[in-house]
């Protein structure tokens, strides 16, 4: 029974990380090293580390400064030493059988990347595709695992450590917007074998600083960016054609929707001109403008299309503000709902 390395990188997660551990602990496969990575926490994180490592042998306590999940991840693939490695967010937790089942994929096919699906609070996310792939098909398929968000997440797979190590294959801790994705991408790069499971086996947890619910400064560079990446990495390997094409396109389009909701996030610190303004290059962003017939993907989607093509600022400037208001009534009537709730 081969070692599997489970990197935990955390950061203020005290309220969920003791079920995170026991999670980890409770997993049928026992040939398991847990490394967790306190990066720089604030609250009792440090403590509950040093607790459960004081506990079990199996499990190490790291301390850093903060320094981002990025470093964070990157310091345990360092100090990991089994055949094969797992990622766990210090608030989520994995089903029992997990660790079994990703191992007796990986051996049972021989392959060098195996992903299952996930749960998140509201939703089930299972990849569409399942079974063996070599490399060939599988980039066929890049865009429709990452349109399911099934592709961006370390969390819902299994690496070798050893391909891991010696193509030098890390997180960029100079990305702050989609480098878990990035990381995905250079593995599969120096990857040959793929095998997806069609079982939710790891459970996500949406918190309340998720990127939908924080303003974020340059949301569309940094998604513009990202975009450049997926599209090199594609063309490099002969993939950007076809679904793959439709599928990163549409994935873009969505995501420039979100940016120009983040103009109006009640964090922002534009002023109405201002948002008027970003809107505008927005709208005539030449990338913008070639994805006009990828805004499709809802009826959002198709609505900020038409704005486009119409040039209707005002219209789209008075849609995202009432979409802000709307969005912020009803967060204050669920925290009201909570409150209630708790009495």
């Amino acid at each position: 029974m081969k070692k599997v390395s489970i990197v935990v990188p955390v950061y203020n997660a005290a309220a969920y990380l003791e079920t995170c551990i026991t999670s980890i602990l409770k997993q049928t496969y026992k040939n398991i090293e847990v490394i967790l990575v306190n990066d720089g926490s604030t609250d009792k994180s440090g403590e509950i580390c040093d607790q459960y490592a004081k506990i079990d042998p199996r499990i190490t306590a790291i301390h850093q400064q903060n320094a981002g999940p990025a470093a964070a991840r990157n310091k345990g693939i360092e100090k990991a030493s089994g055949t094969y490695l797992q990622f766990v967010d210090a608030d989520d937790w994995m089903k029992q059988t997990m660790t079994n089942d990703l191992v007796t994929a990986l051996e049972n096919h021989e392959a060098d990347l195996v992903i299952c699906g996930y749960e998140s609070d509201k939703q089930i996310y299972v990849p569409s595709i399942t079974g063996f792939f070599d490399k060939d098909v599988f980039l066929n398929y890049i865009g429709l695992l990452y349109k399911q968000i099934i592709l961006p997440s370390p969390c819902n797979k299994m690496y070798r450590l050893e391909r891991l190590k010696n193509n030098e294959i890390r997180f960029h801790e100079n990305h702050s917007y989609g480098e878990d994705l990035l990381f995905n991408l250079h593995y599969i790069e120096n990857s040959m074998s793929f095998y997806l499971l069609p079982e939710n086996l790891y459970g996500y947890r949406q918190n309340s600083d998720s990127l939908t619910n924080s303003y974020m400064e340059n949301m569309f560079e940094k998604q513009e960016k990202l975009y450049s990446k997926v599209k090199s990495f594609l063309e490099k390997n002969n993939r950007w054609s076809g679904e793959n094409i439709t599928h990163i396109e549409t994935i873009f389009a969505n995501g420039m929707i979100h940016a120009v909701t983040n103009l109006f996030h009640q964090g922002s610190p534009l002023s109405m001109k201002d948002q008027k303004r970003q809107l505008k290059i927005l709208f005539n962003h030449s990338r913008v403008i070639k994805q006009i017939p990828y805004f499709n993907d809802s009826i959002q989607a198709k609505i900020v299309g038409f704005f486009i093509r119409k040039k209707a600022y005002r219209n789209a400037l008075l849609f995202f503000k009432i979409k802000e208001f709307m969005r912020n009534k009803c967060r204050r009537v669920f925290l009201l709902l909570q409150r209630m709730n708790k009495r």
